[in-house]
């Protein structure tokens, strides 16, 4: 196996291989849909300034979701400390499914994301870099700094969690109260 070059590892190479998997995962941990395009800018752009510290001898994926994880927490952040705006986030409606069908998914979504939004910022990365993205354990702790058990720990936290918030957010009719 031969060596790569830095050259080989250009930032418009990275932006057409990877741009799907940043703005999908930006999404995953929180960045409002209005923020995504901007913060997958920085991420690349956090790359591009820091591409000489890149090992080209290891995956890049994992190399860039580190940015993904720094740039979609400070995003989060900034959009505590502002004023809630209205952001269009419907998708796309199908035309073979019904509409009680297309309700029910869409607050099936909405309760996810609101759950997702009461774990804390370690505990929701944990959770959909595990279960969203596939990644392993291993690849987790390494793009995080943490040592794996404390991945393991935050990863069960998080599911505790999200059960919880799962429960406290289930419409009452379904609570079975008389």
């Amino acid at each position: 196996m031969r060596a790569t070059s830095h050259a080989e590892h250009s930032i418009e190479r990275w932006i057409e291989a990877h741009g799907d998997f940043v703005h999908r995962f930006l999404r995953r941990l929180g960045v409002s849909e209005a923020d995504v395009e901007d913060e997958a800018i920085e991420v690349f752009y956090r790359a591009h300034v820091r591409i000489g510290d890149y090992d080209p001898a290891k995956p890049v994926r994992p190399w860039i979701a580190g940015f993904v994880v720094r740039v979609a927490s400070e995003s989060r952040r900034r959009a505590r400390a502002r004023p809630s705006a209205s952001v269009d986030g419907h998708d796309p409606v199908e035309p073979r499914r019904g509409p009680e069908e297309l309700a029910a998914d869409a607050e099936r979504r909405e309760r996810l994301a609101a759950a997702l939004d009461r774990l804390a910022d370690e505990q929701r990365t944990v959770l959909v870099m595990a279960f969203v993205e596939g990644m392993t354990m291993p690849e987790i702790a390494e793009i995080l700094g943490i040592p794996l058990n404390t991945g393991y720990s935050r990863l069960r936290l998080a599911r505790d969690a999200l059960k919880v918030a799962l429960a406290d957010l289930r419409p009452t009719s379904t609570r079975g109260d008389p």
